[in-house]
């Protein structure tokens, strides 16, 4: 939290073209990541990915980009020298940013993911009541909660076995 606001907020606010450069580092960290381990190679296999090409190109160097992904991991300390790095915590901005990045866009994807399929099943089922014969409506508010009916619920959970309500 404190490096997505330190990165985010702070250096956008006051350093926009050095911020565009540290998220452009982290993309480049984790892209080289990404090929160094084949995760891209083996997704570049997978059939309709991508568009037909002859090699694609997460084929091979993985030892250029194992290096390229420790260099740029090395190179990213240097970052405690922004100028809007906070000098006490400033040893762990870009840690915290690059460990930050691979726990939370995973989950993030897949939640982006599944809200556009319930999008879309919501939009399917609109389509298909709006072509029925009748007119599609909106759904009804939720009535207001019945206020006698709130109190009658509040006072039952007060009274207790050994005190039962005298009429």
């Amino acid at each position: 939290m404190w490096a997505a606001i330190a990165i985010g907020g702070t250096m956008w606010s006051h350093a926009r073209a050095l911020c565009l450069v540290f998220f452009g580092h982290v993309l480049a960290f984790w892209v080289a990541l990404l090929w160094a381990i084949g995760l891209l190679a083996w997704l570049a296999r997978q059939p309709d990915w991508i568009p037909y090409i002859d090699r694609p190109p997460f084929e091979q160097h993985e030892r250029w980009a194992a290096i390229a992904a420790a260099a740029l991991f090395v190179l990213g300390f240097a970052w405690r020298a922004a100028p809007t790095a906070d000098a006490a915590l400033a040893w762990w901005m870009w840690l915290a940013a690059v460990v930050g990045v691979g726990l939370i866009v995973p989950p993030c994807a897949l939640i982006a993911a599944s809200v556009r399929v319930v999008q879309l099943i919501d939009h399917l089922v609109a389509a298909a009541k709006g072509a029925g014969p009748q007119p599609y409506k909106q759904p009804s508010p939720l009535k207001p909660p019945d206020l006698a009916k709130a109190a009658a619920r509040k006072a039952s959970a007060m009274w207790t076995a050994e005190d039962p309500p005298r009429a």
